[in-house]
């Protein structure tokens, strides 16, 4: 038998339920000795917890950490032109990029708050820097 949220679990859950019909991922769970799972729809129970999936976090790169060869493209653009990473220096915090037959150094700050990398050829999009 489905009954509607009383007040008491609607105040228990009231965040997470914001997070979901803003479009976040829940996920749920029994306690503590269960693991929590994704659920497409929460039912929002009295005895279980809810929670907004974590996001992974992200740092910028190191200089050993930087993938060269890696096409590269601005976060804010739809396309990406041929830019590739070339290299990267540690001593100054930089990361090398040849876009359009110039050679630019960008900090690892930069590269991580306003570009993406690819592996594949622009296929899928990563951010410059290392989940934590």
């Amino acid at each position: 038998m489905i009954r509607a949220l009383d007040e008491k679990q609607l105040r228990k859950h009231w965040d997470v339920i914001r997070a979901w019909l803003d479009g976040k991922t829940i996920e749920c769970r029994l306690n503590e000795t269960h693991e929590w799972e994704v659920t497409a729809t929460p039912l929002f129970h009295i005895d279980y917890e809810y929670r907004v999936k974590p996001e992974p976090k992200f740092r910028p790169w190191k200089a050993e950490e930087v993938p060269v060869g890696a096409v590269i493209k601005d976060k804010r653009e739809d396309h990406f032109c041929r830019s590739l990473i070339l290299g990267s220096c540690a001593r100054e915090n930089t990361v090398q990029i040849s876009h359009e037959e110039h050679t630019k150094y960008f900090s690892f700050q930069e590269a991580f708050d306003s570009w993406e990398y690819s592996l594949d050829q622009g296929k899928t999009w990563h951010p410059c820097g290392v989940q934590e």
